[in-house]
């Protein structure tokens, strides 16, 4: 699998996302992040795209659809280009379940950013 999914204790999701992720493969991203997110009163999603290449069509549209997505305090995106920031920028404006999100160059800055408070 191209897209890997860990916890980092007590309310982080660090997902990196590479190539061109199919739709079935966000759907198993999304039953992956559902047992780390239950049960947490404050989740943060650490996302590296880095080595993300495209959001396909039906990617984008299983994404978008919103679900069903843990609620996530704040977002913040690493290494994105400037087509997948725009891309992520338009999905992000669907997604009730992120109350802040930002982009960054580093994931020296993401995190500084995720761990104010």
């Amino acid at each position: 699998m191209k897209e890997l999914v860990t916890f980092e204790a007590p309310h982080t999701i660090v997902l990196k996302l590479r190539g061109e992720p199919t739709s079935e493969e966000i759907k198993g991203l999304l039953e992956q992040t559902h047992p780390i997110a239950e049960g947490k009163d404050k989740l943060y999603l650490l996302a590296d795209l880095a080595d993300l290449k495209n959001l396909p069509p039906k990617t984008r549209e299983t994404i978008a659809s919103g679900g069903p997505f843990p609620t996530y305090d704040k977002l913040a995106v690493v290494g994105a280009s400037a087509r997948i920031r725009m891309l992520s920028a338009l999905i992000l404006k669907l997604l009730p379940v992120i109350k802040k999100s930002r982009f960054f160059n580093t994931e020296e800055e993401a995190r500084a950013w995720l761990a104010k408070e």
